[in-house]
């Protein structure tokens, strides 16, 4: 590099060449140090100063570079003149219009290869135009909604979300949705409130933690006692039911429940078992509450009104003889011909429980005889008011009809 120097000679002006050649820039620092084209202007400084600066430009270590200005915005240190305006170029090619922006050129020092990445140079001529902003948007399929400000883009998220989240929710998102940040266009881009109503259609999905405490019922033992009558039952340990915490994560989506699964679960309090004693005991003549079908046939006419009255048992079609059982045990408290029963009988279960058999061609017990479950007590018939061969058989608790298909297996 070509330089003149006059650290001998203090306070004198260096003589130049021409404009053309030289250039000086006074910093009032005392001595003058004159560099050729290369480093376009001179530096006063002392006689040390000077040499030093010499060598850290032979050694390129130091060289020229330009502070580049939008008016008074700084944009940048670039290596030479055209280098900012190619960055301006790419600024316009990019965003497909003139910015007509004024650039400014100031050299200065720089230590060498240290000069502003020409990208960043770019976007900082951007900013500088005004027209556009580092922000946030949210882009859905091929829809993009720019916002003023990334705080304006969480508060659309926040708002949007908002309806489908509640004290438990630990993580809520939009479904598709990407979010990126960077240099956009200010013209179009949108507040919380306009981003919020424009995401309209957007899934919102949820997951709540949720902790509740859960029931753990008892078991029942039960324990057969023969000498207990059947029916009976004692208690012998109420037991209780325990508890227990779980916690469980819980994906929404708009507020539906997809998926549901235990992260963690714990047993507060074990359960005691409940313990029941049953009796099994059922002397002769005593029925067990459970009835058997008394005759093999179909059902004509059931339980229920009829013909303007009501029908207070279940008729079974039947061929005259055809044998007829009894449903349950007990004892025959009546047998014979009653009104429109024609023959009848009754068998007293002694449990509450009576049961009816009519309309018999043939009764074969005798009243106060004790019956098994199952015994032939009679036939078929068409007795008393009947239209043809069926047995009319009614179960009766504590006197009051029942439906017997309610019992009846």
């Amino acid at each position: 590099m070509e330089h003149v120097h006059t650290a001998c000679k203090p306070r004198r002006q260096a003589k130049y060449k021409s404009d053309e050649e030289y250039k000086v820039l006074k910093l009032g620092l005392g001595r003058v140090f004159i560099f050729a084209k290369k480093m376009p202007f001179t530096v006063k400084l002392g006689a040390a100063a000077s040499f030093i600066i010499s060598l850290l430009f032979a050694m390129n270590i130091i060289s020229i570079g330009y502070n580049v200005y939008v008016g008074k915005t700084p944009v940048g240190c670039v290596a030479a003149r055209h280098d900012g305006d190619a960055a301006l170029s790419a600024a316009e090619k990019k965003w497909g219009g003139e910015l007509s922006l004024d650039l400014k050129y100031y050299p200065r020092l720089v230590f060498f290869g240290k000069y502003s990445n020409s990208l960043n140079v770019t976007e900082s001529m951007l900013l500088a135009s005004g027209k556009f902003a580092r922000t946030s948007a949210i882009t859905v399929g091929d829809r993009r909604i720019v916002f003023t400000s990334t705080e304006e883009m969480k508060k659309a998220e926040e708002l949007y979300m908002k309806p489908y989240k509640t004290e438990n929710t630990v993580s809520a998102r939009l479904r598709g949705a990407r979010i990126s940040e960077g240099l956009f266009k200010k013209d179009g881009s949108v507040n919380a409130e306009k981003g919020a109503e424009m995401l309209s259609g957007v899934n919102v999905i949820t997951t709540e933690r949720v902790n509740e405490t859960e029931t753990i019922e008892r078991e029942t033992e039960t324990i057969e006692d023969n000498t207990l009558h059947k029916g009976q039952v004692t208690v012998t340990q109420e037991g209780a039911d325990g508890a227990r915490e779980v916690s469980r994560l819980i994906t929404k989506v708009n507020g539906e429940v997809t998926k549901e699964y235990v992260i963690d679960e714990k047993i507060t309090k074990k359960p005691v078992k409940r313990i029941e004693t049953v009796g099994t005991f059922i002397p002769a003549g005593e029925g067990s509450g459970d009835f058997a079908v008394p005759v093999s046939g179909t059902v004509t006419s059931p339980f229920g009104e009829r013909w303007g009255r009501h029908h207070d048992g279940t008729d079974f079609g039947a061929a005259e003889g055809t044998p007829v059982y009894a449903a349950d045990s007990g004892t025959v408290s009546f047998c014979g011909v009653s009104g429109g029963y024609g023959n009848l009988i009754i068998i007293n279960h002694k449990n509450g429980y009576e049961t009816y058999y009519g309309h018999l061609s043939r009764i074969l017990v005798s009243s106060g005889q004790q019956v098994e479950k199952g015994a032939k007590i009679g036939e078929v018939g068409s007795t008393g008011n009947s239209t043809g061969p069926h047995l009319h058989f009614e179960i009766r608790k504590n006197s009051v009809p029942q439906n017997p298909l309610n019992y009846l297996p």
